[in-house]
Parts: structure tokens; sequence; C-alpha cells
């Protein structure tokens, strides 16, 4: 008898934190943020992990709460402890922008959940460690491309630009100027402005070599470029250990501080960038009900 009176409780408890959880979402979407944040922290009390990132969320960006970044690491930490993906994710970033004095152990762990939300699918997950791995001290080449390949599998248009860039520089896979053209084209055919920038000055190059009669076998690589084979990229999959290294020619951190680099949207700035569209409608986006 005991054991179901506290399954009914459980059951309860769940059904009233999603009930304020979607209360909290409704007034957000109406501009009521003080309401919304009232309705998300009552959830959150009830240990529901979607409300408790939501009131993480209202701390971080200032909605219907004093901003107030500290709240919001704890918040979300007590959602990412549940598994809730995007915490982790959001927590995460929070940990690695901490004083580096903090040491290895944070930073390792911050990784690790990083890895995790990111192995689950997470497409911000996946594009933030693929430029974490071009920087120091996280410097590895081939797992960025790994996390690269993943994202932009996952529809992000700046991964696939720098898988571009991996691909024409040699950088932890072997180097092909058909295949950075083709990542080039796909990233550009999405909006993505530096594939689109990329692009005409790898055409540029071509047009001005037929001009001159100059034999340039970068310049001529990219007439593969229409039938590339990406069948390769299934051993990304399976660990960094079975990417075709051996032809390597660059350094992704040098690449990284030159600017050839550029943020995803929840790339590593070692700051939380502000929304590039109406907060709210991120914040709906982002696990907002």
């Amino acid at each position: 008898l005991e054991e179901a009176v506290t399954s009914i409780q459980q059951l309860f408890q769940l059904t009233i934190s999603i009930a304020f959880n979607f209360l909290g979402t409704e007034n957000m979407r109406n501009g009521d943020y003080v309401a919304a944040f009232s309705y998300f922290q009552k959830a959150a009390d009830y240990g529901y992990s979607k409300a408790q990132y939501n009131v993480g969320l209202c701390h971080e960006h200032g909605r219907g709460t004093p901003k107030d970044l500290g709240k919001a690491v704890l918040s979300y930490q007590l959602a990412a402890s549940q598994g809730h993906k995007l915490a982790q994710y959001r927590y995460a970033r929070c940990l690695l922008q901490g004083p580096a004095s903090e040491g290895a152990p944070k930073c390792q762990r911050a990784v690790s959940m990083l890895k995790q939300a990111a192995d689950s699918g997470l497409r911000e997950a996946q594009a933030f460690l693929g430029v974490l791995f071009t920087k120091e001290p996280h410097l590895d080449e081939q797992s960025a491309v790994k996390y690269f390949w993943l994202a932009a599998n996952n529809g992000d248009s700046q991964s696939r630009y720098h898988l571009g860039i991996c691909f024409e520089k040699g950088l932890g896979v072997r180097r092909s100027l058909g295949e950075a053209v083709r990542c080039y084209q796909q990233s550009a055919a999405l909006g993505n402005e530096p594939a689109q920038e990329r692009l005409q000055t790898l055409f540029s190059m071509e047009a001005a070599g037929k001009a001159l009669g100059t034999s340039n076998l970068a310049v001529k690589g990219l007439k593969s470029f229409s039938s590339p084979s990406l069948h390769s990229f299934n051993t990304l999959l399976a660990g960094a250990s079975h990417l075709p290294h051996a032809s390597t020619t660059g350094n992704l951190g040098l690449l990284c501080r030159s600017g050839c680099l550029r943020a995803s949207p929840g790339a590593p700035n070692m700051t939380l960038p502000p929304f590039s569209y109406p907060l709210e409608r991120s914040l709906v986006r982002l696990g907002f009900g």
C-alpha cells in the first residue's frame, strides 16, 4: 500500500510540474516574464529537469528575474545531473569559461559532459566540441574533424564550412580540394557567408590560373569537386585512430588563431554569446516546454 501511495504521489508531482512548466512556456511566449519565471521555479522545485533548465535560462538572460550567472549554473547543474542534454551543454560551457586556476579536473568534467551531449545527437555540443578541439590545451585535429562532421550532418552550416577548411588544408583528414569545395558548396547553399566567400576565392584562383596558363595542382583539384567520395567518413564514427592522417600538412590551432575557423552558434568563445534573433524565440527553440 505504501508503494502505491508513493507512486501516486510521484505521478501527481510530475503532472503538477509539467503543468507549471507549460504555463511558464505560455507566459514566456506572451511576454509575461515574471509569471513565466515563477511557474518555471515552481516546477523546478519538484525536480523537473526541463523546468530547472528553463530557470537557468531565465537567470542567465535576466527574464523575469535579475541576471545571475551563478544561479544559472546551479540550475543547469541540477538539470544536467538528470541527463538533460541542453543543460549538460550549457553547464559545461559555464565550467569552461571559469578561471583557469580552477584546474584540469573541472575542465575534463566539462569536456566529458559535452561529449555525452554530442554523442546523444545535440548539434550545439557537436559544433562546440569541433571548435574546442582546435584550441590549446584541447588541440586534437582528428577529434575536431569528427565533431565537425557530426554537427555538419546534423544541419550546422558553419561546421560544414569548418570541415571544408580541414579538407582544403589537410587538417586531421587526408587533403582533398574536391571534398573541400563540396563542403563549401553545401554550406554556402545554406546561406553561410564564409563558405560563399571561400568558393569565390577558389574559383577566382582557377580563372586566374587559366588566364595565365599556369599549372596549379591545387586549382586543378577543383575539377574533381562534382563527384567526391565521402565513404571514408564512416571511419570517423568508429574513433579518431582510424582517420586517414598520413597527408596532414597543417595545424588546426594555428588556423584557428589566424581567423580561418569562425564560431558556430554555440562555438567556444569562452563567453556565452548573444542570440542573433529575439531571445524568446530562442528560448522556446532551446527547450522551453
